[in-house]
């Protein structure tokens, strides 16, 4: 799936962009990246004088960057293969967890309902660590004693970033923590 990169630092003098939001970079998943400001093209796989190399996280450009500015708008487009996972077997909590720091796409789960009583699992536009029962951008209810899966064709965006409460109520102001092991949670992001 092509994802654009917003979480980057661009160092024009030195001819790096590092890639904030991925931990290790693949070369060959960089797709193109347009220095927006001044609208020129700054890397482009088929073409060698705008090619580059990486080491983990760092892209060094083989373009000429040294007349840019760090602050210049970039679109960069990356080819992110699969999702990562996020996995928890619920605590005797809230379990308010903050999945990814800066935006992102969630691409389905797998969430299981060990309890006899139903679930839920809210999900919070948010950067941080959220708060059961505040700013819920969504929720999904677990029947008792079964499981909820889906995958998505394509993604729902957290501009924000991604978190998650889990509660005993349907309200979306519930804060009533779960029990130890009720829900065991598996969450697939970007």
């Amino acid at each position: 799936m092509k994802v654009r990169v917003e979480n980057y630092a661009f160092n024009a003098a030195a001819k790096t962009i590092t890639f904030n939001s991925i931990s290790a970079i693949e070369l060959e998943a960089v797709l193109m990246i347009v220095n927006v400001t001044t609208q020129t093209i700054i890397y482009n796989p088929f073409d060698p004088a705008k090619g580059g190399t990486s080491a983990t996280n760092v892209l060094t450009l083989e373009y000429n960057t040294a007349s840019m500015n760090n602050a210049d708008k970039l679109l960069i487009f990356y080819e992110a293969y699969g999702w990562s996972v996020y996995h928890l077997v619920s605590a005797g909590t809230t379990n308010a967890v903050n999945i990814k720091n800066a935006l992102g796409h969630l691409g389905g789960w797998y969430i299981y309902n060990s309890n006899a009583a139903a679930r839920k699992v809210a999900f919070h536009n948010s950067a941080s660590a959220p708060t059961a029962g505040a700013s819920v951008f969504f929720s999904v209810v677990i029947p008792p004693l079964s499981g909820a899966n889906v995958e998505f064709a394509n993604s729902i965006l957290f501009s924000a970033g991604i978190g998650i409460t889990t509660v005993t109520g349907l309200t979306d102001a519930d804060a009533t923590a779960v029990a130890a092991s009720d829900l065991v949670i598996n969450i697939f992001y970007k």
